[in-house]
């Protein structure tokens, strides 16, 4: 699911078999029309049994750069944290944060710890509905 999320998808969790289900987002800049009938036939599912599904909204900028300042405060190297802070603090953050996580060589670094970090935003919404229930 967090994979999907990333990617810009609308996710659905089916909350009696945790199971899920996405399509590509209308509203995404990347969609393409070709996908049009995966997002019909996803929905026509998901209005089967509306009230049993729970939608996991992608991760805004906002919280895309909180995790990326989250991340930076993780960094030993004070080196590192200043210059992945410089990078936050100007124009473009999240091309300039990236160049400077290569720059760093710690892509590798990054990657796990955004998944996780999207795991467990996935986890929270999931939690969230379903306490509201």
């Amino acid at each position: 699911m967090a994979d999907a999320v990333s990617q810009g998808e609308k996710v659905w969790f089916h909350k009696p078999t945790q199971s899920f289900l996405a399509h590509p987002d209308p509203a995404h800049h990347s969609f393409e029309n070709e996908s049009d009938y995966l997002v019909e036939e996803t929905m026509d599912e998901v209005f089967l049994d509306f009230d049993s599904y729970i939608e996991i909204p992608a991760v805004n900028s906002t919280e895309s750069y909180r995790f990326m300042e989250d991340f930076t405060d993780t960094l030993i190297d004070e080196r590192h944290r200043h210059r992945l802070f410089d990078a936050l603090g100007g124009k473009k953050p999240f091309k300039f944060f990236r160049n400077a996580v290569e720059e760093a060589d710690l892509l590798d670094d990054w990657y796990t710890y955004h998944d996780a970090r999207l795991q467990d935003y996935v986890m929270g919404k999931i939690e969230a509905a379903m306490e509201e229930n």
